[in-house]
C-alpha cells in the first residue's frame, strides 16, 4: 500500500531534481494561458457578439495550450530522462489525447443523458 508521505516526498524530490524543465512548461503552458483565459472570460460577457466569439475561441485555444503543457509535464513525470523532449513527445501524443478526451466525454454525457429523461 502506498504512504502519502512517500508520494509526497517522490512528489518533492521530482519537482527538485528537475525544476529547470518543469518551470518553463508550467509557466509557459499553463500558468500564462490560465491566466489570459481567466481576463478573456470576464472580457467576453460584456463583449459585442463578434468580440464574444473571438474571445471565446481564444479561451479555446488557451485551454489546448495548457492540456498540452499537462501532457509534457505528464510525459516528464514518467520519464524524467526526457529532460527538454518532453515538449516533443506531448506534442506526439496530443491528438490522441485530445481524442480520447472527447470519447470520454461523450461517454460520460450519454451515461447521464437517461438521468435527464426520466
Amino acid at each position: 500500500m502506498t504512504s502519502m508521505g512517500n508520494v509526497w516526498d517522490r512528489t518533492a524530490e521530482f519537482l527538485s531534481d528537475n525544476l529547470g524543465t518543469i518551470l518553463p512548461l508550467a509557466l509557459f503552458a499553463i500558468f500564462v494561458p490560465a491566466t489570459v483565459s481567466a481576463n478573456s472570460s470576464e472580457l467576453q460577457r460584456t463583449a459585442a457578439p463578434g468580440t464574444a466569439m473571438l474571445l471565446g475561441l481564444g479561451v479555446f485555444a488557451l485551454a489546448l495550450a495548457t492540456f498540452w503543457g499537462q501532457l509534457a509535464i505528464t510525459a516528464l513525470a514518467i520519464d524524467p530522462g526526457l529532460g527538454r523532449q518532453a515538449g516533443a513527445v506531448a506534442t506526439r501524443r496530443f491528438p490522441a489525447a485530445v481524442l480520447v478526451t472527447i470519447v470520454v466525454l461523450v461517454v460520460a454525457l450519454l451515461g447521464v443523458a437517461p438521468a435527464g429523461v426520466l
